[in-house]
């Protein structure tokens, strides 16, 4: 005969089995990898920028990566917005150039 209220008595409850065989393991993914793989061309291009920047073209005398680290620094506190535009005044043509696609 089944009784309405629950038992007391600790020797009769009933846990449900926790052994490993009764639950099956989680797939493991290792994203590490996969984030490698997903950012691979983000690395493939930036090293390609890099690369493209350092070259001198037939013609000039510096590279755009020296021309960009020549710029005047804007955040010093000898900075001056004055000098900073008037050096990017002087090469702004080149680099318009460069980054919209003529690369020279």
């Amino acid at each position: 005969m089944l009784s309405a209220v629950p038992s007391t008595d600790p020797a009769s409850w009933t846990v449900p089995s926790t052994s490993s065989s009764a639950l099956p393991k989680p797939p493991y993914y290792n994203l590490t990898v996969k984030q490698k793989a997903v950012c691979q061309p983000t690395f493939k291009h930036r090293l390609w920028l890099e690369d493209s920047k350092a070259q001198i073209p037939q013609g000039f005398d510096t590279s755009i990566s020296e021309i960009e680290s020549m710029l005047p620094a804007l955040r010093d506190a000898d900075a001056s917005v004055l000098e900073y535009l008037e050096y990017l005044e002087g090469v702004e043509e080149r680099l318009v150039n460069y980054y919209n696609g003529d690369r020279m």
